[in-house]
């Protein structure tokens, strides 16, 4: 354009007459089109207890990260799988209430746009926005990442052994404490997504959950730290 300039297209998709995207990058939109496909693959999946989770299987076991709608969750399970952990999944894993094992789904990660940096490897240009854009909670932009990409693999269905609680502050010291069972277990519930459906059994498991694996709390003021101290926990 004269003096220079350079327009770039805007992009919007929509699934079912509702916008699921809009912006300039399309590995955005395909991380939101993928983050869509997720939902509706697992939507009829009641037969498991769905938590909102990061998930990997080290040593033939699960270790879950529940947590409330967090952008950088899918960030942790990334630099974990780097760390030899099997993916199960980046925001959402399935659980067997009768076996109590933890299932994946077998889908990209979606990862924080912010958080690519983080993975030099991937080599992804982040879209360019303006300096007005906003964004809420999680739903921020995403690109997907191949587990290959990262030179990881796919975990086979896995008993939970460990269920750690993290909460994100950028720049604070990364930590592992202890947890009270009853702090646990309101965490556990927050991060439910098919509550409505299991009620009261779904507490019920996850007080058996919460009584069968390790727990712990977790502050992430570094991902690449967190998913150091969290391999190191796991397997000492």
């Amino acid at each position: 354009m004269a003096g220079g300039k350079v327009a770039r297209s805007i992009n919007a998709l929509y699934l079912n007459y509702v916008r699921i995207f809009r912006g300039r990058g399309l590995e955005e939109m395909a991380g939101g089109l993928i983050t869509s496909m997720r939902e509706a693959v697992v939507a009829t999946q009641n037969q498991f207890v769905r938590v909102r989770a990061a998930a990997v299987r080290f040593n033939g076991g699960a270790v879950l990260l529940p947590s409330p709608p967090q952008p950088h969750l899918s960030g942790l399970a990334a630099a974990l799988a780097t760390k030899g952990g099997a993916y199960l999944g980046d925001e959402m894993v399935k659980i067997d209430p009768i076996d109590h094992i933890a299932y994946g789904v077998d889908l990209p990660l979606v990862v924080d746009t912010s958080d690519l940096a983080l993975f030099p490897s991937l080599q992804r240009t982040p879209a360019k926005r303006s300096s007005r854009e906003r964004h809420r909670d999680a739903i921020t932009p995403r690109q997907p990442v191949n587990l290959d990409e990262l030179g990881a693999t796919f975990g086979e269905p896995s008993p939970v052994q460990w269920l750690i609680f993290p909460t994100f502050e950028p720049g604070a010291e990364t930590t592992i404490e202890s947890i009270a069972a009853s702090t646990a277990l309101f965490r556990f519930t927050v991060a439910g997504l098919n509550l409505h459906i299991w009620g009261d059994r779904a507490l019920i498991l996850m007080r058996q959950l919460l009584e069968e694996a390790n727990i712990a709390e977790m502050t992430v003021g570094s991902i690449p730290e967190a998913a150091d101290l969290i391999t190191r926990t796991v397997l000492a």
